[in-house]
């Protein structure tokens, strides 16, 4: 999947707020570029529907339901 100008195959990325936005964009340049992909956020459904898009691109992705702002406090 990497035709990028480097390459994070074997590498793995953990995306906080991957589920949607701004992180789902970096989670989908990460994996072009030959990473494995975790996507962390809030929300199932949306973290479900991420990891269907950078599936659907031929990425390796999993994604984890969890709410840092919480264990920060």
């Amino acid at each position: 999947m990497n035709n990028t100008k480097f390459d994070l195959t074997g590498k793995v990325a953990i995306i906080t707020g991957g589920n949607g936005g701004l992180g789902l964009g970096i989670a989908k340049g990460l994996a072009i570029a030959g990473a494995k992909v975790a996507v962390v956020g809030r929300n199932q459904d949306k973290l479900d529907n991420a990891v269907k898009e950078l599936e659907a691109m031929g990425a390796d992705a999993l994604a984890y339901p969890a709410m840092l702002a919480a264990r920060m406090m």
